[in-house]
């Protein structure tokens, strides 16, 4: 019964009125959840797109010794793993589990290519310190890009580096020019400037001692008739002798007529790296190949020579045991560069620092090692439990 001071009906009508502001906070809640829903179903259908893009690529790279389409495909191992993890998350929380398993099987199909990188290369080198006083050959390796011109920074680098040998790859008359005000520490040795990105020098420490000499250098044709030219250097330090080269593969991506894209710089650099390794096994000293390489670990090319059927191999990385660093594209991410720069040696070295160098303008990262004979490192004995 309504007081008499209170108006008939007002109380139904507020009922009503709350009733419907009910409602329309429902209706509300309901189109935000159905707004989050299709939002959920969209991300969830492109990570789907995304990760079966990134099966594919995993699979076909598996063919990679029998076309360099696949093989360029192989060299996107990280990216592959990268786009995967995300891939079975999101798959996982959607219970779609036939997808999440077959993408958890490539996942672990690139782990196993990516995780060699993070172990040591040798049982010898997992507890070693390196003797004292002893020193070894510090290289720097550096693509400056032949379009490239932040000459400064490079000239700041090559004066902080307190190299041996520096390598510049992609260096023009333009380059060597501008840099003349940064050879004080340096002398210039075999230079072979080009307009294209072919280019190369090396730079020479001052002040040869007991320490470090040069012995010889020279420049070398790893091509066969292209023309593409390559510095080999003898030198000593602390009176292990040393052979270097300094390599600039051509890049497996452009077709030699763009015409009819028939044939592929793939072919040319296959041959400078073998021609390479050949070089390195004829070598009387421990070798040490640098340089812009143009393949990443996974390549087969590479791959085939790194690890031969029954044979010592005669070149190990430099890399295993220091991670995957990319180098390639500089301007990416980390996560997102591919590890194209390489320093190879024998097996009879082993690199006590390894870095990449800050951006440069160039579309490569600098590349620094120093690098030691195993028998110049004491065997550390693992520490007692529970010390």
């Amino acid at each position: 019964m309504n007081s008499p001071d209170e108006p008939i009906g007002s109380s139904g009508e507020e009922e009503r009125v709350e009733g419907g502001e009910g409602e329309v906070a429902s209706e509300r809640h309901s189109a935000v959840g159905g707004v989050i829903r299709r939002l959920w179903g969209v991300v969830s259908g492109v990570v789907l797109l995304i990760g079966i893009g990134a099966m594919l690529g995993t699979i076909l790279g598996l063919g990679n010794r029998y076309n360099h389409i696949l093989d360029l495909m192989s060299n996107f191992r990280l990216i592959y793993a990268e786009i995967l993890v995300l891939s079975v998350i999101v798959m996982g929380l959607r219970q779609r589990w036939f997808w999440s398993s077959l993408m958890l099987l490539c996942l672990l199909i690139n782990l196993g290519f990516i995780a060699p990188l993070y172990l040591p290369a040798a049982k010898s080198v997992a507890n070693a310190t390196v003797e004292e006083g002893a020193r070894g050959l510090r290289l720097l390796h550096v693509n400056v890009h032949n379009r490239n011109m932040d000459y400064e920074q490079v000239g700041k680098l090559m004066e902080e580096s307190d190299a041996d040998l520096i390598f510049l790859q992609e260096v023009n008359t333009w380059w060597l020019m501008n840099l003349e005000g940064y050879f004080e520490g340096y002398d210039l040795h075999t230079p072979r400037p080009r307009s294209d990105a072919f280019g190369i020098a090396m730079f020479v420490k001052r002040g040869q001692s007991d320490e470090f000499k040069l012995i010889d250098a020279g420049l070398a044709d790893m091509t066969g008739g292209y023309n593409i030219p390559a510095i080999e250097a003898t030198v000593r330090v602390q009176g292990q002798t040393y052979s270097v080269l300094s390599l600039h593969t051509l890049p497996p991506i452009v077709p030699m007529d763009v015409r009819t894209w028939a044939g592929s710089y793939a072919s040319v650099r296959n041959e400078q790296l073998v021609r390479a390794f050949e070089w390195a096994r004829n070598q009387p000293f421990p070798p040490v190949l640098i340089g812009d390489l143009n393949a990443t670990p996974f390549s087969h090319p590479l791959s085939e020579l790194m690890n031969p059927e029954g044979e010592v191999p005669v070149l190990v990385y430099s890399q295993q045991g220091w991670g995957y660093a990319g180098t390639w594209p500089a301007q990416f991410p980390s996560w997102l560069r591919l590890p194209l720069d390489h320093c190879l040696v024998s097996p009879k070295l082993s690199a006590v620092d390894r870095r990449l160098g800050p951006q440069i303008g160039s579309d490569h990262l600098p590349l620094y090692v120093e690098i030691l004979p195993l028998e110049r490192m004491n065997e550390r004995l693992p520490p007692l439990p529970g010390r």
